[in-house]
Formats: structure tokens, sequence, C-alpha cells
């Protein structure tokens, strides 16, 4: 093999590999990143450190303006360390050298590629092996591909073929197939060589052009689709779904239902979001409702997925907020329904916010009902505010209206078109249950929109037309005696049915019963855990339904989920005794 030394490889023009097509760019170097050198732990007696940097050398670039230049040095002759370690797995005595040509950009890589490439520039007169890493929540390359001196190399990793054959790690890394659940991000290029290196032991390589590659017709997939209700459907046993339809240019092929019942949904955690254990029922692409067969008498939980038609793998959605409901033996109507307001306030945890609430709520209500032989059904607020559903007055049943998380009293979660709905359906005499703290402060607030204070008003007309009445606090007021005394939390995550990965429910400390949310006047002050107003047809809690628990102790050993669930469940049974029928009691006004 012919050698060369750095100074006449300068002078070689050099052929650029050429792209293809349907290669799109992950990471093209056109700023400040850069592939720099680390290596971990015990490979330190094998080099010493390098510097990356910009290169704008068009000798040296395969893609765009710039390109990453790396600068490294071996330490060679007797400091190649014996590998007695678990470095080089099938020959622990080979002397070896290896160092990590480390990207700390992280740049996500979609799953929908069928591999990735990136090209690399040997700039030095021997020859190495190298290969792409990627962090999957550990570091992994895929098989060694050698860089020929003086020449542009394209190392590929095509995960079909490469993800169940990874090389045994030589760089300090793990290795085995990528996770089909982490992140894949890019992290950089590895190498490695048993023969001692030349030129003194330096290193150059230019790296460029980090790129995803597929066969695929698209690799977007189409938007999740909104569930707007699930209820009794045309026979005992039938489950009705309602969705909207997506936009005609996400090209859905399908859409598909997918049930879990009670046992599945509760197994853990990480089973209410993967659903990897639900029953799916395909639908056509044209079709916005449908029906499939559920076990009554117990919570069934539902979410959707819309398939688009792309070649040869189609692309699959993610899944919004589940709903649930409860149906009864006898395939008759559902007396209750349970509307989920998926509009959140914003505040410095927006990202909890829109995970955990709108993950887990359902969580929490379902279980509540059925534990009181509530037969009930549940919609989205959108499909109220669009007229899709309808809230209808019955004597013997009554609305859920959940509103979520804290936020800031200037505001409600609550729509104008969901408060112009829930105004009709007052003034019609229905009877209703509104969760969730700081919703009336946004009602009233002077910053409210003129419809949302024409709920309240509503509220109060309904209410004998009283100016001022005093608030009560459930945990007093003889008619919710029943449910005794009860404790809120502001963190749902440990209200969960099996707190994280665990299959227990461990609790959080809480200051003081009913710390949460608590209906204030306009002084801020706290007056009240809840109302009943509207001619005692509303109550009208002043904290999140799914916030409430039993006790006010931490436990980190022992599950207290049951108790809580229970406790979430006397406070529904109080609901239903107290509004169904609703006789007998005093009437409290809102203002």
């Amino acid at each position: 093999m012919k050698l060369f030394t750095l100074a006449a490889l300068a002078a070689v023009v050099i052929s650029a590999p050429a792209a293809f097509a349907a290669d799109t760019v992950i990471q093209g170097f056109e700023g400040s990143q850069k592939i720099d050198n680390v290596s971990p732990g015990n490979q330190s007696s094998n080099r010493s450190a390098g510097s990356g940097g910009g290169n704008t050398d068009t000798n040296y670039i395969t893609e765009g303006a710039r390109s990453s230049v790396t600068d490294m040095t071996w330490n060679i002759g007797a400091a190649a360390v014996t590998l007695t370690d678990a470095y080089e797995r099938d020959n622990p005595s080979q002397l070896h050298w290896s160092m990590r040509g480390h990207y700390a950009g992280g740049d996500i890589i979609p799953k929908s590629y069928d591999g990735v490439k990136i090209d690399v520039y040997n700039a030095s007169s021997y020859a190495v092996d190298a290969a792409i890493m990627i962090n999957d929540g550990a570091y992994k390359h895929n098989p060694w591909k050698s860089l020929t001196p003086g020449a542009w190399t394209t190392l590929e990793w095509e995960f079909a073929r490469d993800n169940e054959n990874l090389a045994p790690a030589v760089t300090g890394n793990s290795y085995g197939p990528l996770s089909e659940t982490a992140d894949w991000k890019f992290f950089g290029v590895c190498l490695h060589t048993t023969t001692e290196p030349g030129d003194g032991g330096v290193f150059k390589m230019y790296t460029d052009n980090f790129r995803g590659y597929s066969g695929q017709s698209d690799v977007t997939p189409p938007e999740a689709p909104v569930v707007l209700s699930v209820g009794q459907g045309s026979a005992p046993g039938k489950l009705a779904v309602t969705w909207k339809a997506n936009d005609p240019a996400d090209g859905v092929a399908k859409y598909t239902v997918k049930y879990l019942n009670a046992a599945s949904y509760n197994l853990n955690f990480n089973n209410r979001l993967s659903y990897e254990n639900a029953v799916a029922t395909d639908f056509a692409a044209t079709a916005t409702s449908g029906e499939i067969d559920v076990t009554t008498g117990e919570p069934c939980y539902i979410v959707m997925t819309a398939t688009d038609g792309a070649t040869p793998k189609p692309n699959e959605s993610a899944s919004l907020w589940p709903l649930a409901a409860c149906l009864n033996p006898d395939g008759s109507a559902t007396k209750f329904l349970y509307v989920a307001e998926l509009k959140r306030w914003t505040n410095a945890d927006s990202s909890a916010t829109t995970y955990q609430y709108n993950t887990n709520e359902t969580t929490y209500y379902a279980p509540a009902f059925a534990a009181n032989n509530m037969y009930f059904s549940s919609a989205s607020a959108v499909a109220i505010q669009e007229g899709l559903q309808s809230l209808v007055k019955l004597d013997d049943g009554f609305v859920m209206w959940c509103n979520g998380v804290d936020g800031l009293s200037s505001e409600t979660p609550m729509t104008d078109a969901s408060c112009e709905k829930l105004t009709a359906y007052v003034n019609a005499g229905g009877k209703l249950v509104v969760s969730g703290s700081q919703w009336l402060a946004g009602i009233t607030a002077e910053t409210a929109t003129e419809t949302a204070k024409g709920f309240a008003a509503a509220l109060k007309t309904a209410s004998n037309g009283a100016a001022t009445g005093p608030t009560i606090d459930l945990t007093g007021f003889e008619p919710f005696g029943d449910a005794g005394v009860f404790y809120t939390s502001a963190d749902i995550w440990y209200l969960a049915a099996g707190y994280a990965t665990a299959h227990t429910g461990l609790l959080a400390t809480d200051s003081a019963a009913q710390a949460v949310g608590s209906i204030k006047d306009a002084t801020d002050a706290v007056v009240g855990n809840a109302m009943v107003v509207n001619n005692n047809q509303t109550i009208a809690l002043g904290f999140g339904f799914e916030q409430v628990r039993h006790v006010i102790e931490e436990s980190t050993s022992t599950d207290m989920l049951p108790d809580a669930m229970m406790k979430r469940a006397d406070l529904m049974k109080t609901f239903k005794d107290y509004l169904v029928p609703a006789s007998g009691v005093s009437d409290w006004s809102l203002f």
C-alpha cells in the first residue's frame, strides 16, 4: 500500500462521494458544530487530547459550505493498552488504540429512516477502522469500516441489517440493538486500530453530511386524530366512538381505535402511554364514527391513531388523551357524562401541563364513576363546543366538567365556546359538577371575556339572584359528610395507577388539607374549597378532582393507591347522592 505524508495529502484533489436523492441532512456542520475528541475511562492511556473545529476548504466538504475537522494524537509504542476489561470482548489480550470523535449536539434521528450515513475523509497516512456512534441511552456503534488513507469513505448504518448484529464495543461503549422506545441521537464517530498508528501517532479527519435515508414515499405521519366521544352503542356491549376527520392533506388510509379494559389499562404506568396490550379495530379513512365490542360494567379506555398510505411502510400517528366509558350491561343509555376541557393554562411547567393531565385525567375519574355503579360516557370539550355532542338535562344524571391543572387566576381553561354551551345547559336546569382550581376566578375576573362572565352570571341568576353568600367546606358540610376528610396533591404523578414504572402508588407530602386550589375571594383569600350554586344544581369545586387523596402522610414503602382511589370514589358518591336527586338541602349561592 502506498503511504502518503500529511503534506502530500494536502495537495491531492479529493472527489467527494455522491449524495442520494432520498438523503436528508441531519447535521451538515454548517455552524459551530464539530466532532471533537474524547475517550472514556481507561482509554486515556492510548490517546491524548485532540481538538475539533470548522473547515471551509472545499476539498474537504461534501455538502454545504463547511465541514468538521478533527485533530487527534494516539499514544503509541509501550503506551498501548492490553484489553483485560470489557472493551474487546472477543480478544481480551489484543493491544489496541481507540478514540471517540464526539459530537455534542445530540441531533435526533427519526426512526422512520432506513439508515444513516456520514462522509469521513482520512487525512492521515494509515488506515483505521471507524463506525457511526448513536446514543439511545447508551453509546452504541455499528460494525467497523476501514478508512482508506487520503480518501473519502461513507460510513453507513442500515438499521434493519445492522441493529441485530452490532459489533462488540471497543471504545468503552455499549452494544446491541438500538432501543425501540428511547430517542436515537447522533453522537459522533468512533475510531479503532490494532495496528500501531504511524505519523508519530498524529491523526486527522474531516467529517461532513450526516444524513438519513429512506425508500419511503413519505416519512411524515398524520396528525393524531381527535376523539370526540365514547358512549353506549347500538346494542349491549357495543361502544360507540366518534372522532374528527383529519385534514385531507394527511393522506389518511385508515383510523384505528385502540381499546384497553380496566385490568390492562391499570397494569402499569407505561402501558397507559403505549397501549401495547390494546385490542385494535381499523376503520375506513372516510369514517368519523364506529362501534367496537367492549366489556360492560367496568371502565373501558380508548385512544385513536391515523395511518397513511406511505410505501413501503405506512406511517402511524401518535395518539392523544384517552377517553373512557362504563356501559350498562343491559345496553341502556348512560346517565353521566365526563367532559375533558383540553385548553390548558400556560404556566412554568408547561410540559407537565400537557403531558400529565392530557394523558392521565381519565385515570382518576373513570374508576370513581364505576365504583358507584354510575354508567358513564365521556367527551372532549371540543365535541361540546362544536355541537357534535349535546349536554342533555337529566333528572337522574349529571355532567362532570374537568378543567384540569391549576393556573393563573386571570385566565380560565374554559373556552368561550364551552362557556356558551354550559350557560345554555345550566339555564335549562341541567345538573353539573365542575372540577379544577381557579376556574371560578377565571370566569369572574375583569379580564374575562363577556361570554365567560355570562356563564358566571347564569350561575348567579340560577341561584335565586343572590349577590352574596357563603362558600362551603366539603369536609364540614353535612350533605358531603360521607366523604370524610380528604387531601389534595399538586403532583398527580403520585396518584397515578402505578407511579413511574412501579405498580405502587406512592404519595408525597402536602402541607394541609385542601392545600391546592381552594376557592378564593376578591382579595385572594381562601374562603372554602367548594360551593353549591345554580339552585343546588351545580357543585363548583375549588380543586381538581384528580388531585384528591386520602391522607397527608408521605409513603415510600406502602402502596396507598387503593385507599386514594376509594377516597375519590367516596367523594363521587357524595356528588351523586346530592344531585340525584337534589332535595332538602340548603340553597348556597356563588357570589
